[in-house]
Order: structure tokens, then sequence, then C-alpha cells
């Protein structure tokens, strides 16, 4: 399945789940919003082993420590 933001440029600062839901284009059962965290990636992966079943969104307005794909910084 691929999903993906649209209109990605016009997002607000301050992130919320229904602005979020606004702007997605496909199916999601949840979205968790961080103000800052260390990496997105690692609280979706956090999510999954506690038996969070997807799909679901994890953003933040910051990381701190974000990763992006082959272990390249994404920020």
């Amino acid at each position: 399945m691929h999903v993906e933001i649209v209109k990605h440029e016009k997002m607000p600062k301050n992130i919320t789940k229904s602005e979020i839901l606004k702007h997605f284009a496909g199916p999601v059962s949840d979205v968790i919003v961080y103000r800052k965290t260390d990496s997105t990636n690692t609280r979706a992966r956090a999510f999954l082993n506690e038996g969070k079943q997807p799909p679901f969104l994890v953003v933040a307005e910051e990381q701190t420590a974000g990763r992006g794909r082959h272990g390249n910084s994404f920020f």
C-alpha cells in the first residue's frame, strides 16, 4: 500500500491530528503527534513492538535524532 501526505507545503506550523487528516490521502487508523521527539521512526517502531496495528502515522514538529533511509540523517 502506498500512501502519501498531499499539500504538505501548506501544513500549519502547529501540527494537529485533524489538520493532518485533512491533507492525508490514504487509510489511517491513528495519528500520533509530538511537538518534539528523538525520532518518529523510533517512536513508530516502539508502537509496533507494543502491538499497535498499522496503518498509523507518527509525526513531529521537531526531531532531535531523525533518521532517513539507509541510516542517513533526516531533519
